[in-house]
């Protein structure tokens, strides 16, 4: 029982994230020119999952500037961005390679997230700085197709969303810490009840 216990410690402390809304892998179509004013926000849902674990975003392009990634609701005028509810990446260099299926990945999240509520992912670079968000022309996908909006005013007004042309990503999430361990406990649990059960008959005499 010691060794199921550990397994359990091991297991809810190194939960692997779930891809819960994926474009990454779709071709690369073209990319939306980003600045200090012009940010990007791309939707995803949350599903049945309350935690954040990772973001993998197809940015590249970029100059000698820094950026910011950040997550906002959707409780915007007609669905656009909100409000902020967590930032995931602050200060970050911009990614000045010209690959254009260059990743930049936030991984380590934890952040918490409604279950079946819909978010932004939104890409903004600081003061001076420039790069670039690829977009694809597919709306296939893990999560999509998924709404896209933009800003010319540095948030102040969002553009209407719209499901075409979505920008590449990957959002990975993890369930309830309390939620995982539960459903490890009860698997450990029931093997552990089969395995006890075995011995007891084999010691009778007879086999199951």
């Amino acid at each position: 029982m010691a060794g199921a216990l550990a397994l359990l410690l091991f297991t809810t402390t190194g939960r692997a994230g779930v891809p819960i809304a994926d474009s990454l892998h779709q071709p690369f179509a073209a990319s939306i020119g980003l600045s200090e004013s012009t940010w990007a926000g791309q939707a995803f849902s949350s599903g049945s999952y309350t935690a954040l674990e990772a973001v993998h975003l197809n940015l590249y392009g970029g100059n000698n500037g820094t950026f910011s990634v950040q997550l906002w609701d959707a409780n915007g005028s007609g669905g656009t961005p909100g409000s902020i509810v967590e930032t995931l990446a602050s200060g970050w260099a911009n990614p000045t390679t010209p690959d254009t299926d260059n990743v930049v990945s936030i991984t380590g999240l934890n952040v918490s997230i409604t279950p079946f509520t819909t978010y932004y992912v939104v890409v903004r670079p600081d003061a001076r700085s420039t790069l670039r968000w690829g977009y694809t022309d597919s709306e296939s996908g893990t999560g999509f197709p998924s709404e896209f909006t933009f800003t010319v005013n540095s948030g102040g007004a969002w553009s209407s969303p719209d499901l075409n042309d979505p920008q590449r990503m990957r959002v990975e999430a993890v369930p309830e810490p309390s939620t995982w361990a539960i459903g490890v406990l009860a698997g450990l649990t029931l093997a552990f009840a089969r395995r006890k059960l075995t011995v007891t008959n084999c010691r009778t005499g007879t086999q199951t």
